[in-house]
């Protein structure tokens, strides 16, 4: 071969070598440079197809290489969660609410995935902590308000449940008020098993301010007059439920029944019951009260009558069917008592088939 072949396979050599090396370095390193995007765009596709294993892979790998990537911790952190691994959660969100170098937008998310991490761990008080820093942050206020609504009553704190309830509706430009009735009704409920029957019942009175239909509030008021031996005042509070939710009058029937005894005025329960009914005109309970008393005074005539409605109202109600039964067996009427068994079970088969 001649000096210049030699020459041109040299060259050629050169070459072939100058383009592996741009292959294995070059084009690797420039691989390198974009596998973390790459990374992280399959982890959105895995977390989009339920394949939180590759996700969870996708994710570390991304964080490897990108360490600025918070939404990729965040997502790492909420695996960790679902997986129970909740104290490795809680470390991955604490170290990232000590960085410097990070938007306020992802400081933000990175907060309340800690609070949401202290909660979990039973560490309400620092959930309560991160909250009130979230209050201060720009546009949290609503969200951080709502959070620690929540966080209050899985504490049970209701006095701080209802202001902050309250804050939220301000917050919101909601001017329904009635949500707020559960808060006073737990106060309220809390100052009973105290013993604070006074302050109880003003809590109560705050509750049907707020919600004028809120019959357990009824129920509370008259309670805490009946605890402390005023059972005229017991009556009247109870009475109320007439008007504030006679669909509920149940709720107070047996109060009343048993106060009005004790008071020499039974002989109202039956006014009680027609007033009920003016409200309420299928209000089975009240039925049910007038059959009991027809029977008492001898009238089965009328109570069979009354039983018979209650059961076209509401076909498998029980105190019904017991106090028709009672009354075929007394009379001796043993065919029309197996009449109303047949009936009550087609109806009660009727219902499972459905």
């Amino acid at each position: 071969m001649t000096t210049f072949g030699w020459i041109v396979v040299a060259a050629i050599a050169i070459v072939v070598a100058a383009g592996g090396i741009y292959y294995y370095y070059f084009r690797r390193q420039l691989r390198d440079n974009v596998s973390p995007d790459g990374n992280y765009v399959e982890a959105l596709r895995a977390l989009l197809d339920g394949n939180q294993t590759l996700a969870f892979l996708k994710l570390k790998e991304t964080v490897t290489h990108d360490s600025n990537n918070i939404d990729a911790y965040l997502r790492l952190a909420a695996i960790l969660r679902q997986r129970g691994m909740h104290a490795k959660a809680l470390q991955l969100s604490m170290d990232l609410s000590i960085r410097q170098n990070i938007s306020a937008a992802d400081r933000v998310r990175v907060l309340y995935n800690l609070a949401e991490d202290h909660v979990i761990a039973g560490k309400m008080e620092a959930a309560e902590s991160i909250y009130k820093q979230l209050l201060l942050m720009s546009g949290q206020k609503p969200t951080a308000t709502q959070k620690l609504v929540e966080l209050y009553e899985r504490m049970g704190r209701w006095n701080e449940a209802f202001k902050a309830a309250q804050n939220y509706l301000d917050l919101t430009d909601n001017r329904d008020k009635s949500s707020l009735c559960k808060y006073k009704m737990r106060i309220a409920d809390e100052l009973v098993a105290s013993g604070e029957y006074h302050k109880a019942r003003t809590e109560f009175k705050e509750a049907l301010k707020l919600n004028k239909e809120c019959a357990e509030a009824v129920v509370g008021l008259g309670d805490a007059y009946d605890k402390e031996g005023r059972t005229e005042d017991a009556v009247k509070a109870w009475r109320k439920i007439i008007d504030v939710a006679p669909e509920k009058a149940e709720l107070v029937f047996e109060r009343l029944r048993k106060a009005l005894f004790d008071l020499g005025q039974f002989g109202e329960i039956e006014e009680l019951y027609a007033k009920v009914l003016e409200r309420d005109n299928d209000n089975v309970a009240a039925l049910t009260g007038l059959a009991n008393l027809s029977e008492k005074k001898g009238d089965p005539a009328q109570a069979e009558d009354t039983y018979h409605r209650i059961l076209e109202i509401k076909p498998d109600y029980a105190p019904a069917i017991v106090g028709l039964l009672k009354l075929y067996r007394e009379g001796k009427r043993f065919g029309e008592a197996a009449q109303v068994i047949d009936k009550t079970v087609d109806s009660i088969l009727t219902v499972d088939k459905s």
